[in-house]
């Protein structure tokens, strides 16, 4: 690392994410081909939804999602970035299967 501006060593950290070598940042994770071992979801994309619309689609408030996510009653998020989550949207929709099932 020199020292002076740190341009360079910015670049890569937004390049990369947070300091990460080039080879461990987010554009080098590998996407699974089949997800969870279901078959019935290896036809469907992988598609990952953000805050607000889980929100909207479960009707839970902000600290409601956070709170049951971390008593593991809701699905985890994921980062996709060092300033973002989202949720797997199939995730998202079994939970909200299993609690109308419950009824």
């Amino acid at each position: 690392m020199t020292r002076g501006t740190g341009t360079h060593d910015l670049q890569q950290v937004r390049a990369t994410g947070r300091g990460k070598k080039p080879s461990e940042g987010l554009g080098s994770r590998e996407v699974p081909t089949t997800y969870g071992g279901d078959p019935r979801l290896d036809h469907v994309p992988l598609r990952l939804i953000r805050f607000r619309t889980v929100k909207d689609r479960t009707g839970l408030s902000r600290t409601t999602i956070w709170r049951l996510e971390r008593t593991g009653a809701f699905p985890k998020h994921h980062r996709i970035s060092p300033n973002a989550v989202a949720w797997v949207e199939q995730d998202v929709v079994d939970w909200m299967r299993a609690k109308a099932s419950a009824r």
